[in-house]
């Protein structure tokens, strides 16, 4: 058991700045030389007949390199996060049951290592995620942070979305609904639910629940089907400052929807 204040969070000091931290690694040794000679190919390739689109494949390549390499750097904080705090990896458990159904969507997908992380009472997978849409100059990186938790009552399907975060979600209920909130909640977040769940929606998505995203800037989005809850959150948040928030929002709302 983590008491939330006991969680050491300095290995992820090693996340800021990876891809400056990456970029500058390259301008040395025999990769400078690489690069060097890359960027000189690239720049005479502008004169010549079809040579732009190889310079922008060269480009491209390097992009490619870089992020492989940033999010090397990144797992291995992410890994050495989990062991200081004496927390396991999650190697069993598949995929698709970690992942919210709303994520489930695009192709080459990748996760960082799932970390099974205890906090308080609680046992919740955490990871990195990410999936691809489009291709070409239409191509997109979708990026999330995940926290998935079980419990021992089912609920019905709904998705609770920041309107300030825009998260990338599918719209995957069957026969959905937007459900009106109360006060001015309408303004922060939009509710959708299975149609004939109002009543039972409405005893998990509180107002209480509702006041304890504002709290938190309204950083998450819930996802909830039959015993998982899901916490979403847009691009990889896995740095010292926003994990520490991740994680406490976590505890408290999942507390608060058990109430």
């Amino acid at each position: 058991m983590s008491n939330l204040d006991a969680i050491d969070y300095q290995p992820l000091a090693a996340m800021q700045s990876t891809w400056l931290k990456v970029f500058k690694s390259t301008l040395q040794g025999w990769q400078l030389g690489l690069i060097g000679s890359g960027l000189a190919v690239s720049i005479g390739l502008l004169f010549v007949k079809n040579g732009y689109t190889v310079s922008v494949a060269i480009i491209v390549l390097y992009s490619v390199f870089i992020s492989y390499k940033a999010n090397k750097l990144k797992n291995m904080a992410w890994e050495t996060f989990a062991l200081v705090n004496n927390w396991t990896f999650d190697l069993e458990t598949p995929l698709e049951f970690i992942i919210p159904p709303s994520l489930q969507f695009g192709e080459d997908s990748v996760c960082s290592p799932i970390i099974q992380a205890q906090l308080g009472d609680i046992n919740c997978d955490i990871l990195a995620y990410s999936t691809t849409t489009g291709s070409g100059r239409r191509r997109h990186v979708h990026n999330y942070t995940i926290g998935t938790l079980t419990r021992t009552t089912p609920l019905p399907h709904m998705l609770l979305l920041s309107k300030k975060t825009k998260i990338d979600v599918a719209r995957d209920l069957e026969d959905g609904e937007k459900l009106n909130l109360e006060g001015d909640f309408n303004d922060y977040f939009s509710l959708e639910i299975e149609k004939g769940q109002e009543i039972d929606a409405l005893t998990v998505i509180t107002p209480d629940v509702m006041q304890k995203l504002v709290d938190y800037n309204q950083a998450e989005d819930l996802e909830i089907l039959a015993t998982k809850l899901y916490f979403m959150c847009s691009h990889d948040r896995r740095d010292y400052q926003h994990m520490q928030s991740f994680l406490q929002s976590i505890t408290e709302l999942s507390v608060q929807i058990a109430r």
